[in-house]
């Protein structure tokens, strides 16, 4: 049996709660622990009932899943602190359950919503970026085609207007010029467009790496994991 409770300091304020949280899911590793044969069978009931039928796709169903995998033998005691301080709305029997821990069990979802939003928001700042990236992509790699395909026709024009100068044939030298104009601001219109679809690809290249590095650091700040101390 657990003989006491350890919470990792986080000082981030962006991060407030998680503390309160990390207690509480402890707490109910605990309380799981002392349960009697009888009574841990009742509610793993309970909570594999909830699992495999009302909870609702989302981060925590995805935290499970990975519990599912590659915990298999903690699975249950990994939902039974997992539910209680992540999932606001709870089956009436799990509810009747947890008010036996719990005055007001809606505060620490509260302040698991808060610091979740943290890790949320950036997550799907990703991958919005993500796609659009994708899309930016292809349109990027189509327009610098297309432009390769013009510069190689505009120079072969240039070089046929050059010989139509040179062999004196100005009246039709004069009467290509227009035509070649037109291509030529053409051309300069879609690289401008090309070297703005370049611009706003690393812009989102680097705002991704930002939120990726943030969402890292705020990973590392409630790590369970301490450094090994040098010698």
């Amino acid at each position: 049996r657990q003989q006491g409770i350890y919470i990792l300091g986080v000082d981030d304020e962006r991060l407030n709660g998680v503390e309160q949280v990390t207690a509480a899911h402890e707490m109910l590793h605990a309380a799981y622990d002392r349960l009697s044969k009888g009574q841990r069978k009742a509610i793993d009931s309970l909570l594999m009932n909830y699992y495999d039928n009302n909870l609702p796709e989302g981060t925590v169903k995805e935290q499970v899943d990975s519990y599912r995998k590659t915990e298999p033998n903690d699975l249950v005691n990994e939902m039974h602190s997992i539910f209680a301080t992540e999932v606001r709305d709870l089956p009436a029997n799990l509810e009747s359950y947890y008010s036996q821990y719990f005055a007001d069990r809606s505060k620490i979802i509260t302040y698991y919503d808060k610091y979740q939003q943290e890790f949320t928001s950036r997550q799907d700042k990703i991958k919005a970026n993500d796609a659009q990236l994708e899309v930016l992509k292809v349109e990027i790699e189509s327009l610098s085609g297309t432009l390769t395909s013009e510069l190689d026709d505009l120079q072969a024009q240039r070089n046929n207007l050059n010989n139509l100068k040179s062999s004196g044939d100005i009246a039709a030298y004069n009467a290509a010029i227009p035509g070649y104009n037109n291509q030529v601001n053409g051309y300069n219109v879609k690289a401008d467009d090309l070297r703005n679809k370049i611009s706003l690809y690393n812009s989102l290249v680097q705002e991704r790496n930002r939120l990726a590095a943030e969402t890292n650091q705020l990973t590392a700040e409630i790590s369970n994991k301490v450094p090994a101390a040098t010698k």
